[in-house]
């Protein structure tokens, strides 16, 4: 426990909340810069079993944003749940990690999700966002959102029971035409770092039972500002309230 020491005497967490971080199952989906900085955080805090799920190889373009890979894992093509299992390993070889070079789906989500404690969202479109709400919500299991676009970001806690849902935030998915993008956009390397911090943390409190308010949190790290807005829980929402999960079943 000597690596641990500063969260040993953190009155947040304690010896028998590092405990329990290592006890915890957690699922990241997405190894870009989000997801990239949210398992660092997780390997470095001492979750002893994160599972890492991505589909792409690691490009020359991500090594602005994205912390776990360099230029040796371009050359070689590497598929970025491979690298960054790689380099979590040795930050921190006394927990598992557990890649799945994989795209997550409604056929797949099931066995990709299971067994976990929360997930973590390092994901770039609602579609696939839409997806984990409604994987958590059928199987009681919490979720932290975030996103980022050019210099600020969005997060938000979602936990079965506890508070609004996904779909009461974004009630529907905009035309794909319309909505900004980080490669039309741009992305500043340090607001993916800040919102994964912010992400990790409420991960760390939701996985102590120390569960956060539901919030929508907005963050422009340039100017910089904060500001957060309470969600009410939307009477007609088809996941939360009406359960019908469309997205998990495939039929949206």
């Amino acid at each position: 426990m000597r690596r641990y020491a500063r969260h040993l005497v953190l009155e947040e967490i304690g010896a028998a909340g590092q405990e329990r971080l290592a006890r915890s199952r957690v699922v990241v989906v997405g190894l870009g810069a989000l997801g990239g900085h949210i398992a660092l955080h997780l390997a470095r805090s001492g979750v002893g079993y994160i599972r890492i799920i991505d589909h792409d190889i690691v490009e020359e373009e991500n090594l602005q944003r994205q912390v776990l890979y360099d230029e040796g894992d371009v050359r070689a093509g590497l598929p970025k749940a491979h690298a960054a299992a790689r380099r979590l390993a040795s930050v921190n070889s006394s927990i598992k990690i557990d890649p799945r070079i994989a795209t997550l789906r409604p056929d797949n989500a099931t066995m990709l999700l299971s067994d976990c404690d929360i997930v973590l969202d390092g994901t770039d479109n609602l579609e696939t966002r839409f997806l984990i709400n409604d994987f958590c919500l059928n199987y009681g299991v919490p979720w932290v959102f975030g996103a980022v676009l050019a210099t600020s970001g969005l997060v938000a806690p979602i936990v079965p029971h506890r508070t609004p849902c996904l779909r009461c935030i974004f009630r529907q998915i905009p035309p794909s035409a319309v909505l900004p993008t980080c490669q039309t956009y741009g992305v500043l390397n340090t607001a993916p770092a800040l919102i994964a911090a912010l992400q990790s943390t409420l991960a760390y409190r939701i996985l102590l039972g120390k569960f956060p308010e539901q919030k929508l949190l907005f963050v422009d790290i340039w100017k910089p500002s904060f500001f957060d807005v309470k969600i009410a829980k939307w009477e007609e929402c088809p996941a939360c309230v009406k359960k019908e999960f469309g997205f998990l079943k495939g039929n949206r």
